[in-house]
């Protein structure tokens, strides 16, 4: 097990996509595919944001339960110019940042996907608001 710090780290995740999600939702007054492509690029961006966030919380919470920098600085020994005064920008930017970029931009494209489709179930049980 990990002590917690996995779970801590995906809810922190978890919790800022969906923020930034919901407020660039409420934030963009377009309408349509327009309004759906743009939110769903916020939630890639929210995503990135946190996962950056996330790792920054994380990474120092494992290298103190698995062994300390060595053991993080010896598993990127592939990525080019890693050292003891730069594994951390690197781990951000070389293996955080591309990995979450990937997951992310893969989940919103099925996600759209499905909105798509699931748009019109949406206007199927749509209920009049009451006034």
């Amino acid at each position: 097990s990990n002590s917690g710090v996995g779970e801590f780290a995906d809810l922190l995740l978890g919790l800022i996509i969906l923020s930034g999600t919901a407020l660039a939702n409420k934030l963009i007054k377009l309408k349509g595919n327009k309004k759906d492509v743009l939110v769903f690029l916020c939630a890639i961006i929210s995503w990135l944001i946190a996962g950056l966030i996330s790792n920054c919380f994380s990474l120092p919470l494992y290298m103190k339960m698995y062994g300390g920098k060595e053991v993080i600085i010896s598993a990127m020994s592939m990525i080019k110019g890693v050292n003891a005064n730069n594994y951390f920008v690197k781990y951000l930017f070389c293996a955080a940042l591309p990995f979450n970029a990937i997951i992310s931009g893969i989940v919103v494209l099925i996600t759209y996907l499905i909105n798509f489709r699931l748009k019109v179930i949406y206007k199927r049980f749509q209920i009049d608001k009451i006034k």
